[in-house]
């Protein structure tokens, strides 16, 4: 780990203390941690983020884009997850719903951040856009009630 902290490899830094934490928790009374995970300062893929969510599919629309939710999530989860895949490029815009945070990961695939658009139920979420231009998934944070 010293040598890549030295060569400023994040990536192997965050893998290496992140599978520290995981063992100690491991090693707790209580088994691990309870609630809420926070996933922070080490970048992922959206794959990756949402295996550690308790994502539940809703849904796949005609169009084959799947509709997932995280049904504890909440603005601020939803706002970690997206920074933590790395997006490159960020542009907020502004919209009678909320801000939009619109974004690029390196294969070209956008990440966007809305505010909900699913009938009012105030759920932000996270849009996946292929390189291609197609909408492969939604991520909605927040329960569907």
């Amino acid at each position: 780990m010293a040598q890549a902290y030295e060569q400023g490899d994040g990536k192997t830094v965050g893998k290496v203390m992140g599978e520290q934490v995981t063992n100690i928790l491991a090693i707790l009374p209580s088994g691990g941690f309870v609630g809420i995970v926070k996933i922070t300062n080490i970048l992922k893929t959206p794959e990756e983020i949402f295996s550690i969510r308790q994502v539940v599919t809703e849904g796949v629309t005609s169009r084959k884009v799947v509709i997932q939710s995280v049904p504890s999530g909440t603005s601020q989860m939803a706002l970690d997850d997206f920074n933590a895949m790395g997006v490159k490029n960020v542009r907020v815009i502004s919209t009678d719903k909320g801000e939009v945070r619109i974004g690029s990961l390196p294969d070209g695939t956008t990440i966007k951040l809305r505010p909900s658009n699913d009938g009012g139920l105030n759920r932000p979420t996270i849009e996946i856009v292929g390189s291609n231009g197609r909408k492969i998934k939604e991520v909605r944070y927040g329960n569907k009630t």
